[in-house]
């Protein structure tokens, strides 16, 4: 059944929106080849100390293709050679296929001076790979960004920071020395106080300077585990004060918060320690062997892996529907600019920025307008003052709070170019940096569609058809045929046809939901739903989980009910009476002499008020799906 589902859906449709298969019995495993391979790699060209050896070699490789570039008219612009699946940011740079690329095989560290308490490794060895020789040793970075493949290059290069940065500041700040070819092809070593200027220039440079061929770190002992506290806090003002407080701490080694709503954050603030101690887990058996073996130990797969995977649709999928971005703001602002995030800003904002102060529009228009994604991640960092492309505004150091958002956006109608052109004009403005994050943009076709699949005509049909006549049914059976016939009819005729009308009307209904849901969700998947559509989706499964529940038990025990009282009625003349409400006086004293008939008449009155408020509640459903196609009608 699972081929047969993925024959008639198809490879494509499976692969985009049920990706968790693919990763869960494919990149899952890979992943775990691909980490064991490089740390085996790692391992053993370290004991051996083969990297500092070969590492001179590799320079002369790097300077001798630069300068073969020059040779040939350097007629285009040089890049590095590594794939752009291999990198953790989403986007995949269309540039390599333009430029001249450079190989630059470098991902060894070279060497570790206890003494000097620093770290010489080249620029493609990753967070993962350097933490567990450092943790090996009894040592680590003061600043250890939290995926492992990100690399000590890219974190130079860009934007590194983590919640240790309250101390040590962002990564740049704990590199001492860089090494890189420059475009005529030399070697240069820069320090603070050798090439000082260069030395500055390379953090957030993203390698317009010249090939990094090797950094200088410092390191620090370690301990061999982290002690946690988390601190729930509610209301901003607090929230805002609290995370100032802690970030200020320096007895706190780690300091980071999530926020989840206006007025709700967690505080999560770390020590280190030598010894772990015997604590509640927030999930009683995530620290089971059975779990951690089967599933802790693989996850997550490697983003290198996703991005090589995920073909074309899905790369299109994720600049459309995805965020990954950072941005950099002074902590003392942080309470103004997450109120205003809150407030009711939206797209018009760009032409009317001038009415409100730029900081307080900054994360608005990023969280609120631009993204609407929560949690926020918090994260403090201490920006010295100096040179470079990143300093506080004064002279005096200064503590800054990094927002991050991550997620699928939910707002429509929008451009993504324009847009991030106003935001970093609201940074620089208000002296802040974006970070080197991915932005990704947002759907920005009409309508409520999540898919790039527009559904046909007559499906649009289709699915109007099968709302319009469940809501006429629900209307003609539940009120006018009802007061017609009360009316009209006698007792035993009026229930007789109900016992034939109100079965065929339940199961009717609950096929329209069913056919209304299938075919929404389908046009709908659930990894690209906005709050209103995910709400849709909700509506039509109450409406089918309801309808059939009536349709199978409620309903069916009413009727069921009412054919054995009718029984007892006519043994004893009654139900000729035009109305349910006349004769009352024969039938209750009919209840108090038969005692089958009066707990059938009990039984009858609970069921009907079940099978009632499922009516209702199918009907209220249909009304709002109905105004929600209303508003999603371009024109009558």
């Amino acid at each position: 059944m699972f081929l047969l589902w993925i024959k008639v859906k198809g490879l494509e449709y499976v692969i985009v929106h049920q990706r968790w298969i693919f990763v869960c019995l494919f990149l899952l495993p890979l992943s775990v080849i691909f980490d064991v391979y490089y740390y085996v790699r790692a391992w053993l060209i370290f004991k051996i100390c083969s990297a500092p050896k070969l590492h001179d070699q590799r320079v002369r490789d790097i300077q001798r293709q630069v300068r073969e570039w020059r040779k040939e008219g350097s007629k285009t612009y040089m890049c590095t050679g590594r794939p752009g699946w291999l990198t953790v940011s989403l986007r995949v740079g269309k540039y390599k296929k333009t430029h001249k690329n450079i190989m630059i095989n470098m991902m060894d560290i070279l060497e570790v001076d206890t003494k000097r308490q620093v770290l010489r490794v080249e620029p493609l060895a990753n967070m993962g790979q350097v933490t567990a020789l450092l943790n090996s040793i009894g040592w680590t970075l003061p600043v250890v960004p939290e995926l492992d493949d990100l690399t000590v290059g890219g974190l130079v290069m860009g934007t590194g920071i983590e919640s240790s940065s309250h101390i040590y500041g962002l990564f740049q700040h704990i590199c001492v020395a860089f090494e890189l070819v420059l475009a005529d092809g030399s070697l240069v070593r820069c320090t603070e106080e050798e090439n000082s200027d260069l030395f500055h220039a390379v953090p957030w440079s993203c390698g317009t300077l010249g090939f990094l061929v090797a950094a200088e770190i410092k390191i620090v002992p370690a301990k061999s585990w982290v002690k946690l506290h988390y601190e729930p806090v509610r209301g901003l003002e607090n929230i805002c004060k609290r995370f100032t407080e802690a970030s200020e701490n320096k007895q706190n080694t780690f300091v980071e918060g999530l926020q989840y709503t206006l007025d709700t954050a967690v505080i999560m603030t770390g020590t280190m320690t030598d010894h772990a101690e015997p604590d509640k887990d927030i999930i009683p058996f995530g620290n089971n062997p059975v779990f951690r073996w089967i599933f802790g130990w693989m996850v997550p797969p490697k983003i290198s892996l996703l991005k090589l995977t995920q073909g074309e649709t899905i790369r299109k999928l994720y600049e459309q529907h995805h965020v990954v971005q950072d941005m950099l703001i002074p902590m003392k602002h942080m309470q103004d600019a997450i109120t205003r995030f809150h407030q009711d800003i939206n797209v018009r904002l760009v032409n009317e920025a001038t009415k409100y102060s730029l900081f307080t529009c900054l994360i608005s228009w990023v969280c609120c307008v631009l993204f609407q994604v929560y949690p926020l991640w918090l994260c403090p960092f201490r920006l010295p003052p100096g040179r470079g492309m990143v300093h506080p505004k004064g002279q005096e150091e200064e503590l800054y709070v990094d927002i991050g958002a991550y997620g699928e956006p939910r707002v429509k109608h929008f451009e993504a170019k324009a847009s991030m052109r106003q935001l970093e004009k609201f940074v620089r403005d208000v002296h802040g940096q974006r970070g080197f994050g991915d932005y990704s943009g947002v759907q920005t076709g009409e309508g409520s569609m999540s898919t790039d699949q527009e559904p046909t005509f007559t499906v649009k049909l289709l699915q109007l058809l099968l709302l319009s006549t469940y809501w006429g049914m629900q209307i003609w059976v539940t009120f006018i045929s009802s007061f017609v016939m009360d009316n009209h009819l006698n007792r035993h005729t009026y229930g007789f046809i109900q016992s034939r009308l109100v079965p065929f009307y339940l199961h009717l209904g609950s096929a329209c939901a069913f056919f209304n849901l299938t075919i929404y969700a389908v046009y709908h998947p659930s990894d690209m739903l906005d709050d209103k559509e995910a709400f849709q989706i909700f509506i039509f499964f109450v409406s089918v989980t309801v309808a059939a529940v009536n349709a199978q038990w409620f309903g069916q025990m009413t009727s069921e009910i009412m054919a054995d009282m009718h029984l007892i009625e006519q043994a004893c003349g009654l139900g000729q009476d035009i109305g349910l409400s006349s004769n009352r006086e024969a039938y209750a004293k009919l209840c108090d002499t038969d005692v089958k008939y009066r707990h059938l008449s009990s039984r009858l009155w609970l069921y009907r008020l079940l099978s009632s408020l499922c009516n209702l509640c199918c009907i209220g459903c249909n009304f709002y799906s109905l105004c929600y196609m209303a508003e999603n009608l371009v024109t009558l």
